[in-house]
């Protein structure tokens, strides 16, 4: 430990010639039998070591025999608290504690029982002429003094007060030095903290451009403040610092704002009037913290104070205007504005339009608010009075009641009241908007009544009404719906009502409302259960949506909900199945009819051209009957039309043959007709034209022209390639009359054909509205 003394420290010349060692008085020995047993194994690990060191290989001998004031001194050290060592003996030999040994570093455990001036040889020089006055009769310290040492394995610096002390034998005469080490490292790092903590406080003080300032803990003493020209400067500390720079009538909200902070140990902060330098008042935002000492007390407050003079005044100036814009937008209202005292007793103001509301004059509310109450119909009167003290416990409250005026005439009217608080969030008023809602209340019956009778309407119809929002999710059901399939109006809402369907027809269900938004509306047939016998019966389910108004974002409307209705068509789906017997065997007969003229017109005309082409014309008779008796409609695809007459003539599927246009249908009275037509072009083609010859083409196309309300059918047969016969056709016969005059007489069509160079081209125009043209469904 000597090692690390500080080298400033005056003492006599120390030299290591043996003669002044030999200068050190030699203490007295006595032989004691006992010693060796005065440090058991559990007092610490260096009495464990003192306890089995060979002290006779020491100058100090066996410990048997040591001095009793050199075996007291080491009970002594070895229960002490604080590092300690003692150097007994002329050659110094140490003895020390375990406190000790972690300031003897890497020097442990050699160290136990050796002489200082091995143990240090590098300090012995300065240490020397220390031992020698504390050997004379001196006791030496040096506060603070640093001395390194490792700490879990850990090189740091400590600082530690070294104390030297002489230590008296047997005889009386010094025999040795009594080392003691008291560690102040925390102590000197606390004040170096809190000299970096001043001089940051200095710097922020020069540095800032606010009021900064200190205060006592209970803040009853003002430090120190640096007024920065704001407020005049306290360089000394005062007690009379609240009379100097607060106004009286703001004393009392300062004092609260201190006494709040010092109860919570929380920052202070609050926005006051100050005196300034030149004696007017000003506005300061002060804020402010608590300073901690080591064990948590505070030892001032540490602040400071901003100029917010020119923005509190800006703020006020703002209000002004605020309140003026607000009795200007009172004024002009034809809403009613009250403003009530904090404890809801008396009104401060009434905008004008509470005389048009209420019927009396504001003066007489102003000066009595019970008079308004006496206004109030007896029916809402429990309501009236539970408002404001609602609105001045801090709630935001809408409240509705009807008012008698003195003529008589009730009116319907919505009070919103609300507190109004100061910045600690006290209620210092209430305001309040009335309006009148008579128009609201009145449409409001006029809708009940509305709603009554629809459901009165709805109650009323042998169909099951419903209402749902999207994909099918039940809202309401009516109680038709209710008694026919025995569920409740709990049950069938959501999608409780699916239970009631057949599970076969569930999905196809579903499916259908998958698509309903997209279609715009819900069209399915399905089975539903009947609770009186437990049958599945035949329904066909409607539904449109209900919209709101347009928007430029959804012009239709956006989908509120869907309104729809289950009817049940089990009688009518027997009817329909009974009219497709009928019509089928009506087709059948028809067919048969057409088979008996085609024989008889066989058994009774020769062969021939004439009879071949009647045998191809019932053919295509008999083809359209077929395509009519297939159809669930009374209708047949044009595209199965064309199809079927070019391949009766053997070329339905050439490469040379195109067929193109929209899916459209023809009506069965009209068919025939056209069935014939393209007969008739197919036959020429197929006996003349681009069916027959190698190399032709045909392109038969077909589609819709003109406006909604005004579309035309457009079919264009076109075959090119085709070697015509020199003059063109040698004659006009059914065919052309059929095309050129059958068309436009039956069905108003127009028509055009032509003999090209290459081939024939026809156009046949159909309009829709003559007969029911319609396309078929994507």
């Amino acid at each position: 430990m000597a090692a690390y003394l500080p080298s400033d420290v005056r003492v006599l010349e120390a030299s290591t010639a043996n003669t002044e060692d030999e200068q050190l008085v030699e203490p007295e020995r006595h032989d004691r039998a006992d010693a060796a047993i005065r440090w058991p194994d559990g007092a610490g690990e260096i009495a464990g070591l003192i306890r089995a060191r060979n002290w006779a290989a020491t100058p100090l001998g066996p410990a048997e025999g040591w001095p009793e004031r050199l075996l007291g001194t080491v009970d002594l050290i070895l229960g002490g608290g604080f590092p300690m060592a003692v150097l007994w003996g002329p050659e110094l030999i140490q003895i020390y504690n375990d406190g000790y040994r972690g300031l003897m570093g890497t020097k442990h455990p050699a160290g136990l029982g050796e002489a200082a001036r091995e143990c240090w040889p590098e300090a012995w020089e300065s240490n020397a002429p220390i031992y020698r006055r504390v050997w004379a009769g001196e006791t030496l310290t040096f506060p603070d003094k640093l001395w390194p040492v490792t700490r879990n394995g850990v090189p740091e610096d400590a600082w530690f007060t070294l104390s030297y002390s002489p230590l008296k034998g047997d005889q009386g005469a010094i025999a040795g030095i009594l080392v003691t080490a008291i560690e102040t490292t925390e102590h000197r790092r606390a004040e170096a903290t809190l000299r970096e903590s001043e001089a940051g406080f200095r710097g922020f003080v020069m540095a800032s451009s606010d009021v900064v300032f200190r205060v006592s803990p209970d803040w009853s003493e003002m430090r120190a403040l640096d007024g920065r020209g704001f407020i005049a400067d306290t360089p000394d500390p005062t007690r009379d610092w609240m009379k100097a720079y607060i106004p009286p009538d703001d004393q009392a909200v300062v004092h609260a704002a201190i006494e709040a902070a010092i109860r919570s140990m929380a920052p202070f902060e609050l926005e006051h009037r100050v005196r300034r330098v030149d004696g007017s008042l000003g506005w300061a935002l002060s804020r402010a913290v608590p300073i901690l000492d080591v064990e948590g007390k505070v030892t001032e407050w540490l602040g400071t104070a901003k100029d917010i003079t020119a923005r509190r005044w800006e703020d006020e100036a703002a209000l002004r205007a605020s309140e003026a814009r607000f009795r200007g937008f009172a004024e002009a209202s034809t809403d009613v504005l009250w403003i009530a005292d904090g404890r809801g007793e008396r009104l401060d103001y009434l905008s004008p339009a509470f005389e048009q509301v209420y019927g009396i004059p504001r003066e007489v509310a102003l000066a009595d608010l019970s008079v308004v109450l006496d206004l109030v119909h007896p029916e809402d009167r429990a309501t009236f009075r539970s408002a404001m003290p609602r609105a001045v416990a801090g709630e935001t409250v809408i409240v509705h009641y009807r008012v008698v005026r003195p003529d008589g005439s009730v009116v319907h009217l919505r009070d919103t009241g609300f507190p109004i608080r100061d910045e600690a969030g006290t209620v210092m008023q209430v305001a309040g908007v009335v309006q009148d809602i008579s128009d609201i209340a009145l449409a409001g019956m006029a809708l009940e009544a509305e709603k009554d009778r629809f459901r009165t309407l709805v109650e009323g119809m042998p169909q099951l009404v419903w209402r749902s929002s999207d994909e099918g999710y039940w809202t309401w059901a009516s109680p038709q719906w209710c008694d026919y399939t025995g569920q409740s109006l709990e049950a069938g809402i959501a999608w409780g009502w699916m239970t009631a369907i057949h599970p076969d027809d569930r999905v196809r269900t579903m499916v259908a409302w998958h698509a309903a938004r997209s279609q715009g509306h819900l069209d399915v047939e399905h089975r539903v259960r009947r609770a009186a016998d437990g049958a599945w019966r035949w329904h066909q389910t409607r539904s449109l949506p209900v919209r709101n108004g347009p928007t430029p974002k959804e012009p239709q409307g956006r989908i509120i909900e869907w309104l729809g209705t289950t009817t049940d068509i089990q009688e009518l789906k027997g009817l329909q199945a009974q009219q497709d017997t009928l019509v089928a065997e009506l087709h059948h007969r028809s067919r048969n009819l057409l088979a008996i003229v085609r024989n008889l017109a066989r058994r009774s005309l020769p062969a021939s051209p004439e009879r071949s082409e009647y045998d191809s014309r019932l053919s295509t008779l008999g083809r359209v009957q077929g395509f009519l008796s297939r159809a669930q409609a009374w209708s047949v695809p044009l595209r199965d039309l064309v199809n079927a007459e070019l391949q009766a003539v053997g070329d339905g599927t050439s490469e040379r043959v195109t067929i193109e246009g929209p899916d459209v249908t023809l009506p069965g009275d009209k068919v025939q007709t056209v069935a014939l037509a393209l007969h008739e072009l197919a036959t020429n083609a197929a006996k003349y034209g681009a069916i027959v010859q190698e190399g032709a083409r045909l392109s038969v196309r077909w589609r819709l022209a003109g406006e909604s309300g005004a579309k035309r059918l457009v079919l264009e047969w076109n075959e090119s390639g085709v070697a015509m016969p020199e003059g063109g056709p040698e004659r006009r016969g059914y065919g052309s009359e059929l095309i050129e005059r059958a068309l436009p007489y039956q069905l108003g069509a127009e028509t055009w054909r032509a003999f090209n160079a290459d081939g024939i081209r026809c156009t046949i125009t159909l309009p829709a509205e003559a007969f029911g043209l319609r396309e078929t469904a994507e």
